[in-house]
Order: structure tokens, then C-alpha cells, then sequence
């Protein structure tokens, strides 16, 4: 099983597509999506997440995985206050577009809600609400 296979797993989501899913549901609906380590940003306060400025926005945009996150994301939008669970992955290369993912490890101790939110591209930015001592 893959890292990010197994990452989802550890939520008990089943992934769509092992390959191009970027987020899932679990069982009881809430939704887990993986975040670049490298787009975090901790100067914010709480920290924040954001692709907003992701350089190869174009290689993503109209990706299957992208189109399933948006679906998602208006899930844990509507249904969750915006609230959704997290999957740090890392690129082999932050420079090389597209990425492919080095690691991928569950964060069962960070919350994330979405505070902004363009359904169109899948763009987004997210706060941390919860950074608990959790297993």
C-alpha cells in the first residue's frame, strides 16, 4: 500500500482512484485532503494553508483530482462549516512541475477550515483550528 494509500487508510477512506485522488470521505463523511508541507504557513496566525499561488496551477486545474477536491471541499463547505481533515505529503522536487509525492503522513491532530474558496478552480486557503496532542 502506498504512503498516500495508506495515509487515507488511517481515516478510513477509500480513495476513488489510488492514482489522481487528492481527498476523500471517510465512513462517518468527513472529509480528508492532502495539503503540500511546503504551502503551510506558519508566520499567519493561526497558521494558514493556501494553493492560491501555486506555480503550476495550469498542470492541475482541469486534473481529475482537482475537479473530486473541489467536490469535497463544497462537502466539508456545506455540510461541515468548512471544517476537513489533513494529509501532509511531500514533493520529491518543490521545483519540478508537475510534483510527485516523496512521503505522505496523516495529521490526526490538525483541523483545517476552508476561509476562502473558488469552486471554479479549486483554488483555496484554509486556517487551523485545532492542532491537538491526538494519536
Amino acid at each position: 500500500m502506498s504512503g498516500k494509500v495508506a495515509a487515507f487508510a488511517s481515516y478510513g477512506v477509500v480513495l476513488r482512484n489510488v492514482q489522481w485522488s487528492w481527498s476523500g470521505i471517510t465512513p462517518s463523511g468527513e472529509v480528508v485532503v492532502t495539503l503540500w508541507i511546503d504551502e503551510f504557513n506558519y508566520r499567519d496566525t493561526p497558521a494558514t494553508y493556501s494553493n492560491q499561488n501555486s506555480r503550476d496551477f495550469q498542470e492541475w486545474v482541469s486534473s481529475l483530482g482537482n475537479l473530486e477536491r473541489i467536490e469535497n471541499l463544497k462537502i466539508a463547505r456545506d455540510k461541515h462549516a468548512g471544517i476537513f481533515r489533513v494529509i501532509v505529503i511531500k514533493a520529491v522536487s518543490e521545483t519540478t512541475y508537475p510534483r510527485t509525492i516523496a512521503e505522505a503522513y496523516p495529521r490526526h491532530n490538525i483541523i483545517m477550515r476552508l476561509v476562502e474558496f473558488d469552486e471554479n478552480t479549486g483554488k483555496f486557503k484554509a486556517e487551523l483550528v485545532e492542532n491537538a496532542h491526538r494519536t
